[in-house]
């Protein structure tokens, strides 16, 4: 009987509030629709420094954030409805790990960190699905100092201030150094990202690459 009542109840609730692509709006399952994938990804060239990309990845920007290669799925401009949107409301999910993780660009033994983050867990977490296989991946090495300033509401040296120390090593993590891939939501500056970089490199880790949903192109000075 509850069995029933609980199909019932989720037959009403698609019908009156059904799934929309979060970009676009259309009606489907997922929080993006094929058309919003196909164009996100069609970017050419790195979007940080305009340069070169191989297998997706821009090598000069990846080297000097600390990573073997550096991976922009987008603009901020164009993502932001989409991550404000999952960050409001996380009972929406959306496998990201797709777009950032081709078929076979993880070995065996990879391992994923998600930028520490101000809240308990991140929204990137919250929103990846069981079924997207990369929940066993996921490693939390690091953790963000709590009396430190969210990065987003700083400024030009203050923002360089601030990234010092901003994350240390998590004591309670279990995690044996391997090969990473380091995973955000948002690239301005990098400097969040350089200093992650550095503190799993001294651990012992290998940062294979550094992939990021989108990119936030930043005013001079800020």
């Amino acid at each position: 009987m509850n069995g029933a009542l609980s199909k019932l109840k989720d037959f009403v609730q698609a019908l009156l509030y059904p799934k929309r692509c979060l970009l676009c709006g259309k009606i489907q399952e997922s929080a993006l629709c094929v058309s919003c994938q196909t164009e996100i990804r069609s970017e050419v060239s790195c979007l940080r420094c305009g340069g070169e990309l191989r297998d997706a990845q821009c090598l000069p920007c990846g080297r000097e954030l600390g990573g073997g290669g550096l991976l922009v799925l987008s603009s901020y401009e164009r993502l932001s409805p989409l991550i404000q949107k999952l960050k409001r409301g996380r009972d929406q999910e959306w496998d990201w790990s797709g777009l950032l993780f081709p078929p076979q660009s993880l070995d065996l033994s990879d391992e994923i960190v998600l930028v520490p983050s101000t809240a308990r867990k991140s929204w990137m977490e919250a929103c990846l699905p069981v079924k997207s296989g990369l929940q066993g991946r996921l490693s939390s090495p690091l953790a963000r100092h709590p009396q430190k300033l969210s990065q987003k509401q700083l400024q030009g040296k203050q923002r360089a201030f601030n990234a010092v120390n901003l994350f240390y090593p998590d004591d309670d993590s279990a995690t044996v150094p391997g090969k990473v891939h380091l995973v955000d939501d948002v690239l301005s500056t990098g400097q969040s990202l350089g200093a992650c970089a550095g503190i799993l490199r001294d651990l012992g880790y290998e940062v294979a690459s550094i992939r990021v949903l989108s990119f936030r192109t930043r005013k001079a000075g800020l």
